[in-house]
């Protein structure tokens, strides 16, 4: 049945059960062609779709809310996945590193992009409230 769902990674959303892709291959791993994924349960493979599968990698909330369950069942699958396949969850993990250290970058350029408008802002405050005019006034 899950090959009948076969779905691209970047199709993927929030409101869809992940089942991983039988064609494609996302950031250098594919779910079913390795074995050490191949010996994971399907709920397993879900929950590591729906963690890794979106380009920024979710949150183990959106991950829960996207498979449908509570965020306890997606920690308690990732436990039992380091616990008896070690090569697997190494795997996840390398990948998720890398979406979420991608996110963090993003996230630091937003900010600092927002540190400047907001300095650049309260400068002009400065200015006016010494001098009584805007500094492109004059």
């Amino acid at each position: 049945m899950e090959r009948a769902i076969a779905m691209h990674w970047d199709r993927v959303c929030a409101t869809t059960i992940v089942t991983p892709c039988y064609t494609h291959k996302r950031d250098g791993i594919c779910m079913t062609s390795t074995p050490e994924f191949a010996i994971l349960s399907s709920m397993q493979r879900q929950v590591i779709g729906a963690l890794i599968g979106d380009r920024g990698g979710r949150t183990y909330r959106a991950a829960a809310e996207a498979l449908g369950v509570h965020v306890g069942t997606v920690y308690e699958h990732l436990r039992r996945i380091r616990q008896r396949h070690p090569e697997a969850y190494a795997a996840v993990m390398a990948v998720r590193r890398q979406q979420l250290t991608a996110r963090h970058v993003d996230a630091l350029k937003r900010d600092r992009a927002h540190t400047r408008k907001w300095l650049r802002r309260r400068r002009n405050w400065e200015h006016y409230d010494r001098f009584g005019y805007w500094p492109w006034e004059r």
